[in-house]
This record gives structure tokens, C-alpha cells and sequence, in this order.
């Protein structure tokens, strides 16, 4: 009987998804309800979930249910879950087929590994260039981006060293030039030669891998014009000894601003993740995610997916370009691609649109793997 209602079930239109509730308990339930499930889970296309529990014995019931292809739990909130993502997933897929009707052919296999073996070749030459082996700084990895063409602000490292024994003596050394020596002289002295590197107003940042939350230290000062600039120096010398300083064009941008993230699964590889960013990211939570590398048909679904795409949209006139933010979520998926392995998480938060520069990354870190 249960087999053949079980069949009735998945023959009806109506029916996209069948969960079936087994408890074992009631008269008349044997261990062959175990084959009946699974031979109708064999002879249709519709998704069927199995909730059951049966005390000491649940654990058992799942790996046997497990052993004939047919997946079960043992808490219903986990059924229902299970079923709502089955469900999302074939909405997607519909999604999917449906934008693909007449977008141009995506790039042939050996197209997209030989871009993947180039920047991975990339990513190999940069960890070899870095200054701490294994702990890229903020500078050092927006210098990866600007090499494989995501936008970033422009900027100089300035390498600040007590000399002697006078608080007001510093060196600093600008890794933006290719000129021996680059910057040097005391915060006084090298404020002229800033100003035509960098108009002011700029962005200064302590720099260094053992700052990675600038924010929560107080590392990050905006807005600081040029009379400012000496006292702004001294006090970041003061506060962080011995640490670089990043200092950055300040970029006038639209809210809200945009996290880019990227993080290894032992099992599915790099993932890419987007959504609402800022300094309350975990506020928002508004985020989607993909498996890399994306197609530009899979970016603009996760940017359709997000809560906050009316503003991708054209709401209220607001100018984001999307179709940008679209190739540069394309451009970051297959830098990911290629550095799987070599990479655990990579944080690009906040991403920004600028009316005069498009999407700019703001702030940018990598955590290596292992």
C-alpha cells in the first residue's frame, strides 16, 4: 500500500517534491518499507526526502535509506530545508536556461584554463615578491589586483623608521616609484613630493599584516588634507611602531558599498561570495554565493539574488553600473580559480562605485593556505 501511494503521489502534476515522514512504530511497518521507498525513488524524476526517527535506531534506518540512494534526516527542519534548496535549485536552472536563449557562447574549455594558468602564473610571481613570506599586506594585494585588472585606488607605501634618537626624524619610501631610493626625508619634507603623487585630500592606513581590521584599531584616518598631514604621521608612528603606512586618493563614492569575498571549500574549491558590505556586513547579511569561476549569466544572478538589487536596478536614478560590477565579479571568480590551493580566504570589503572611476576596491586582504 505505502508504494502505491507513494506512486499515486509522484504521477499527480501538482506534486514537484515528496517528503515522506517514516516512523516505524505503528503495526504493520516492516524493514521492507526500506526497498519500496527506494524503488520509487529510482522510477521517478521528482526529488523525494525521507524524515524518520526511531529512537536508538535512527542513525541505522538513515545509512541503510543512505545505501539504496535515498537521502534522509533525522529532524524535520532539516527535511524542510533540504527541500527548500532542491526547490531554489531548480529555479535557478530554469533561470539559467531561459537567460542563456541567445546569449553568446561562453569560452571554449581550453580558452578558460589557459586564462586560469596565466594569472595563476601571476599569483605564483607575487607570493614570491612579497616582504614576509606568507603575510601579504594591504599594498601588497591590491598591487596582485591592479595586475590582473581589478580596479583599485592610487597609492604609495611609506616605510616609516625611527633614525636615532629624535621622535621627529622618520624615513619614508615610496614602493610606487621604480626610482632607487624612492621617498624619503622627515613627515615635513615629504608632504611636497605627496601632494604630486596623490592630491589631498588622501587616506592613510597602518599597513601591515598584523593589522588586517584596521577599523576596530583605529588605523584608518579619511579626509586628511595637507596641513593635517604631519600630525597624522607622528600620531600613526606613535600608536603603531615600525609599521608601514598606505596612503591612498580618497575616492567619493554611492552607498552602500559592496563585499567581494572568496574562500577554499576542502570539497567544491573556491567559492566567491557577494552581498551588502561595509563596516556591518554582519548586520546585513544579505549575500549569495557561486562556485568559481562565474559566467557573466551566474554574476548577474547573484546581484539579482541580494536584497539590496533595486539599487542595481536604477532605483531612483541612482547611476551603478552593473553590467561593471558584473565583469568584475567574472574577473575576481577566475583570479580565485586560479589561486586555488595556494589561498584560504580573500576579502575584498568594501567595493565601491565612484561616478568618476566606476568600481574601485577600497580595501583588499588574503589569507594564504596553511
Amino acid at each position: 500500500m505505502y508504494g502505491q501511494a507513494m506512486e499515486a503521489i509522484l504521477q499527480d502534476p501538482g506534486v514537484d517534491i515528496l517528503i515522506c515522514l517514516v516512523f516505524w512504530s505503528p503495526p504493520g511497518i516492516e524493514d521492507d518499507l526500506l526497498d519500496i521507498i527506494a524503488q520509487q525513488v529510482r522510477q521517478t524524476e521528482k526529488p523525494v526526502l525521507v524524515f524518520t526517527t526511531y529512537g536508538l535506531f535512527t542513525d541505522w534506518y538513515l545509512l541503510e535509506f543512505w545505501k539504496r540512494g535515498v537521502v534522509g534526516y533525522s529532524s524535520i527542519e532539516r527535511t524542510v530545508r533540504a527541500a527548500r534548496f532542491l526547490v531554489e535549485r531548480r529555479m535557478q536552472l530554469e533561470r539559467f536556461a531561459r537567460e542563456s536563449e541567445g546569449a553568446p557562447p561562453s569560452f571554449p574549455s581550453s580558452k578558460k584554463k589557459t586564462v586560469r594558468s596565466s594569472l595563476r602564473r601571476v599569483f605564483q610571481q607575487w607570493l614570491r615578491g612579497l616582504r614576509e613570506p606568507g603575510k601579504p599586506d594591504e599594498y601588497e594585494v591590491k598591487e596582485l589586483l591592479k595586475r590582473v585588472g581589478i580596479p583599485i585606488p592610487q597609492g604609495i607605501r611609506l616605510e616609516v623608521e625611527r633614525v636615532g634618537s629624535s621622535s621627529s626624524d622618520s624615513r619614508l619610501s615610496s614602493n610606487s616609484r621604480q626610482k632607487e631610493g624612492g621617498l624619503k626625508g622627515r613627515p615635513e619634507d615629504v608632504r611636497a613630493t605627496l601632494a604630486e603623487e596623490i592630491s589631498f585630500p588622501v587616506v592613510v592606513k597602518v599597513c601591515g599584516s598584523p593589522y588586517l581590521h584596521k577599523t576596530e584599531v583605529q588605523g584608518v584616518r579619511v579626509g586628511v588634507e595637507e596641513p593635517d598631514w604631519e600630525g597624522v604621521v607622528r600620531d600613526f608612528r606613535q600608536r603603531f611602531p615600525g609599521a608601514s603606512l598606505l596612503v591612498e586618493e580618497q575616492v567619493d563614492f554611492l552607498l552602500p558599498e559592496i563585499l567581494l569575498g572568496g574562500i577554499e571549500d576542502s570539497q567544491f574549491g573556491m567559492a566567491l561570495v557577494a552581498g551588502a558590505g561595509g563596516v556591518l556586513t554582519e548586520v546585513y547579511r544579505d549575500v549569495s554565493s557561486r562556485l568559481c569561476p562565474l559566467t557573466s549569466i551566474e554574476a548577474n544572478q547573484m546581484l539579482t539574488e541580494l536584497r539590496i538589487r533595486p539599487l542595481f536596478e536604477g532605483f531612483r536614478g541612482l547611476p551603478f553600473d552593473r553590467e561593471g560590477l558584473v565583469r568584475l565579479l567574472v574577473r575576481f571568480s577566475e583570479l580565485l580559480a586560479s589561486a586555488e590551493g595556494l589561498v584560504s580566504q580573500v576579502d575584498l570589503n568594501p567595493v565601491v562605485f565612484s561616478k568618476t572611476r566606476g568600481w574601485v576596491v577600497l580595501d583588499a586582504k588574503v589569507i594564504l593556505a596553511g
